[in-house]
């Protein structure tokens, strides 16, 4: 993860393209006269301007020009005219204007309209934009440079406090919102969450973080300075030193385009615009810490964001929890759905060179629509931008953040699908795989004189090699896919075409004569396009309820697996009974060379890494992995197979909900295991989770999710995976399988292409009025502790009619849970379930003969401790 959870929010510019000759009379004046227009406004002449307008108002037109620039002391203008609107005698031109100031920059967007009089056309109206937006050319260090006695900053959870200080304000005139502190000062923070403050003694060793301060950029709204930031001056007239001040450019150069800016296709310098309310970002330098930087934003789900540079890590994110109500906020991804994309690439291996085309069919959820965001990685270069008219559109791309803007023409109403073309390309190497993935035993190569060559390509989600929504969106895909000879492309969906270049007569096009081509096309909706280029032989197919199975192997891999297909079948046909059909049109199993083993499991696809090998030359090492069963044979692809189901076709919403993917799909891989080698097998997998799960639990809660793996990347693995399956395994026990299995499908089929949240999974239980849900959710998702629990037992009337008697206490905190006890009768195991559902259980089990060999929680299955005594 880079250095993201720098909040920014955009209302700007509307976009569009030069204007073009069109199929209509009088199409090349009108042109010519639109060029006459452009030229007047950027020469700022005003007399050249009006005379464009019909003689009933341009004399007003004229006043209004010349009296806006001089009110706004507008230093220069530039024009951007979009593609003409022609009827008849009529025409419509929009023009978006950027008028430069010296600390500004107005963009305003304004419609002219014309008629044409018999030998030339001529504006009778002209409209402005009912919201004009202003962005600013922020400077530090301006004019105003004080030295302060003291500096106080306090905001929620965190103060900063300087002595002796430097301030260096911004250089906007009656608007504070940046200012940059040097000098010794000290911050303090402390979450107000529980849980956020665990967290923080993990990773720092104390609830309350402090540290020495060298310096502090803050980025704020002017009503903020006024309540939340006190400076108190220590003298006037005072001159910093020229150091100092290249030292303060030096900082704000580091810090300026990490917050509230845009770099845009229109401009060559960032430009910044205003936080809103209590919106703000600090970024500041601690002695031990490092770099950190603060977010506090209201439009966020979760308000407060701390993130140290060092280890590009998150140290904590949450609510504050106060008795207010939070602010409502329509984020961008709930404005817009996407429906569906067309894409046109064309990658080189050899050269990590891609080039792309997307369209892109877009429904708003707003009454009006007209911005766009995308993700997008910051290393390919867009090109252009057009609507479905072919009006070229202005776009900001703030890389950082890895995010696209788009800025319509004219705003879309709701439920009225458009269309949206991008052209780009650029270099662009696969990334790290973050989700729907299981890693295995890595190894460590301890020699390795000859490197491997890997001969796949693969890009998914965390590659951003498209414009992908900002959220999880569900969307129809088709593919096509340009490569040199002898590769071939994997992906989603059907493979409905597939050939070689052929003979053209354009030039441009003859180093192409030869390539491979091939178009996937998806029936179903998928969460994220991915696809693989590599060397692949087809090794086999068949059937599996229908769904076809197909398995590739890389030509650089060396075992073949020939049990793959027909275990992939099975697997189907279990899943499938378990959790509801296949999802998907079809599965493609895609055996790789790769340096990490584990795989990934985009829609309607597996990959499956194989570690190289080095005969002689190296030797390798087994690097331990909480999560690796491969002891097992098929679990790695039962894991993957599973995210077909869990992750794919339901995926999870926040991070909290991660465990809705890997828990889920680690559960289904469980309960295969269990059917193809027996309870034995199972008993043991359960308890090596459950042992792993006592070492790790301590790091955080599942609903904590990836964030763990910024502490420990194995207690990510232990508790995201593992602990959440006990504690679906437990939920099925307190509930019953039937019940269990029942609701899980149903859960499934309702969520079926959606993202779902923690809360949707659970309100599918909550009719179960035996079961403390609230308390089973609470203490085995939200919370970090495992039960202690302290069990006395005797037993009674053993000459008559003898019993068991169990009597149970969790003195501290009460955990719901099946407690499962063991023991012999006649030579023969009797195994009982106790319902945990409250802190204080009695209870009395029949016998037929004394019991031996008594035992509770036998195999392990509930993580926590266990205090056993037998009283008399």
């Amino acid at each position: 993860m880079g250095r993201i959870f720098i909040f920014c929010l955009l209302f700007l510019f509307l976009g569009g393209v030069a204007a073009s000759s069109e199929e209509y009379p009088n199409s090349a004046k009108l042109s010519e006269l639109i060029k006459g227009i452009k030229s007047a406004l950027e020469t700022m002449d005003g007399e050249a301007y009006s005379k464009y307008f019909s003689p009933e108002i341009l004399q007003q037109e004229k006043r209004s020009f010349l009296s806006f620039l001089r009110e706004k002391e507008v230093e220069s203008i530039k024009v951007f005219p979009s593609r003409a609107v022609v009827e008849g005698e009529q025409a419509e031109v929009k023009l978006k204007i950027l008028f430069l100031r010296r600390v500004s920059v107005i963009i305003d967007v304004w419609n002219f309209y014309f008629r044409w009089q018999g030998k030339q056309w001529e504006i009778i109206a002209r409209e402005t934009s009912p919201e004009r937006k202003i962005l600013y050319r922020l400077k530090i260090p301006a004019e105003r440079v004080e030295l302060a006695k003291t500096v106080r900053i306090k905001h929620a959870d965190l103060e900063l406090n300087f002595e002796n200080a430097v301030c260096f304000f911004d250089n906007l005139p009656q608007l504070e919102t940046a200012l940059l502190v040097i000098g010794p000062g000290e911050f303090q923070f402390s979450p107000g969450v529980a849980n956020e403050r665990h967290y923080l003694k993990l990773m720092f060793g104390q609830e309350r973080l402090v540290d020495q301060l060298k310096y502090a950029y803050l980025r704020f709204s002017n009503s903020f300075f006024k309540n939340n930031i006190s400076i108190e001056p220590s003298r006037e007239n005072w001159q910093p030193p020229r150091s100092l001040l290249n030292k303060a450019y030096s900082l704000f150069a580091r810090h300026y385009s990490r917050s509230f800016t845009v770099e845009n296709s229109l401009m060559s310098e960032f430009l910044s615009f205003i936080p809103q309310g209590d919106e703000v970002v600090f970024e500041f330098e601690g002695k031990k810490t490092g770099i950190m930087t603060y977010v506090f934003s209201p439009f966020a789900e979760e308000e407060i964001n701390l993130f140290q540079w060092k280890g590009e890590r998150i140290v904590n994110l949450y609510s504050p929890e106060s008795e207010g109500q939070k602010r409502m906020f329509v984020s961008f991804g709930r404005m817009f759905d996407i429906d569906a994309y067309k894409l046109e690439i064309d990658y080189n291996p050899k050269d990590s060179y891609l080039s792309g085309k997307a369209q892109i069919k877009i429904i708003p959820l707003v009454d009006s629509l007209d911005s766009l965001k995308f993700k997008f990685h910051q290393d390919l270069e867009v090109l252009k931008v057009y609507d479905q008219q072919k009006n070229e559109l202005i776009f900001n791309r703030d890389r950082l953040r890895k995010l696209f803007y788009v800025y319509l023409l004219r705003p879309q109403k709701r439920g009225q699908p458009f269309y949206l073309e991008v052209f780009y390309r650029g270099k662009i190497q696969p990334e790290e795989l973050t989700s729907d993935v299981v890693k295995g035993p890595q190894y460590k190569d301890e020699i390795i004189f000859i490197p491997p060559k890997f001969e796949t390509h693969l890009f998914s989600q965390s590659s951003y090699w498209y414009p992908a929504p900002p959220d999880d969106d569900y969307f129809q895909v088709e593919l096509r896919a340009v490569f040199p000879p002898g590769f071939n492309c994997i992906s989603n969906g059907d493979l409905v075409e597939r050939g070689q270049i052929g003979m053209t007569e354009r030039v441009e096009e003859l180093e192409k004569i030869g390539h491979q081509y091939c178009t996937y096309k998806t029936r179903f909706p998928i969460k994220y396009i991915s696809f693989i280029v590599g060397k692949f032989e087809e090794r086999g197919q068949r059937q599996a309820k229908k769904i076809p199975v197909v398995y590739y192997q890389a030509s650089d891999t060396g075992y073949y697996h020939r049990e793959w297909l027909a275990e992939a079948e099975k697997m189907i046909d279990f899943y499938s009974q378990v959790f509801g059909s296949f999802p998907y049109e079809k599965l493609y199993l895609v055996q790789r060379l790769w340096p990490q083993k584990g795989g990934h499991s985009p829609a309607s696809f597996v990959i499956l890494n194989e570690l190289p090998r080095f005969p002689g030359r190296s030797r390798l090492l087994k690097v331990h992995s909480p999560v690796d069963l491969s002891r097992w044979k098929g679990y790695f692809l039962a894991h993957e197979i599973a995210h077909q189901w869990w992750g794919q076709a339901l995926s999870w919403d926040t991070y909290h909900d991660q465990w809705l993917s890997e828990g889920l799909a680690q559960f289904a891989a469980l309960l295969y295991l269990e059917k193809k080698y027996g309870e034995k097998a199972y008993r043991q997998i359960i308890k090596n989770m459950s042992r792993g799960v006592r070492e790790k639990a301590h790091i955080g809660p599942i609903t904590m999710g990836s964030r763990l793996s910024f502490l420990d990347f194995e207690a990510y693995q232990t508790i995201v995976y593992n602990k959440s399956t006990l504690a679906l395994l437990m939920l099925r026990d307190l509930v019953g399988e039937k019940a269990f299995f029942s609701r899980l499908r149903k859960f499934f089929n309702d969520y079926k292409y959606k993202a779902a949240r923690t809360a949707d999974f659970f309100r599918y239980f909550k009719d179960l009025e035996f079961f403390p849900l609230p308390e089973f959710r609470n203490k085995w998702f939200e919370d970090y502790h495992l039960p202690v629990v302290y069990i006395y037992y005797s037993v009674k009337d053993v000459l008559t009619s003898p019993k068991l008697h169990v009597e149970l206490n969790q003195p501290q905190n009460w955990f719901p849970f099946p407690l499962r006890v063991k023991w012999e009768e006649n030579g023969q195991e009797v195994v009982k379930v106790i319902p945990v559902n409250k802190r204080f259980i009695k209870m009395d089990f029949k016998l037929n003969n004394p019991p031996r060999k008594i035992k509770f929680n036998p195999w392990e299955e509930i993580p926590g401790k266990f205090y056993v005594k037998k009283v008399s």
